[in-house]
């Protein structure tokens, strides 16, 4: 993003046209992503480790439809995940790389304010069915290889 760009966020920002809540500045994560590499490191992970997941315009959209269509909906929440049962130790002959089996999973969260963490909204109450989106495209297959936020030693 070019310095231009990145100063007409921030003075939108200031002026009150987009929140400024949501935007850190860049260095920041620059510096928070490294430090969850280097601590995945220090845990033993290899290069592929989860490092971002990919959430397509689509899903954004849909949960962001569901939010709008209920006044009780305050935010969403995230959960990660690991999607296969038969989890064994690195070195073991059947091991598999749960990095490569990842999930996030986001679920609106309703009545939720300073005080109150809300409510999961697992279950649609008007059918039963799940409410819980998979974005289930995790990093590093799905990365941006080239970007700061992957590895700012390139």
């Amino acid at each position: 993003m070019s310095s231009e760009k990145k100063d007409s966020i921030k003075n939108e920002a200031q002026a009150g046209a987009i929140p400024a809540y949501p935007i850190v500045d860049a260095d920041i994560a620059i510096t928070s992503t490294a430090n969850w590499r280097i601590y995945n490191k220090t845990l033993g992970a290899d290069d592929n480790f989860i490092r971002a997941f990919y959430m397509p315009k689509e899903d954004i959209e849909a949960m962001y439809m569901m939010m709008q269509n209920d006044n009780n909906i305050t935010g969403c929440r995230l959960y990660l995940g690991v999607g296969i049962t038969n989890l064994q130790p690195p070195g073991s002959p059947n091991f598999i790389n749960p990095a490569d089996h990842m999930n996030l999973f986001m679920v609106a969260v309703e009545n939720a304010d300073g005080t109150n963490s809300g409510t999961d909204i697992v279950y649609s109450s008007d059918t039963g069915n799940s409410m819980v989106y998979d974005f289930s495209r995790p990093c590093p297959s799905t990365c941006d290889m080239v970007s700061v936020l992957y590895d700012n030693e390139s």
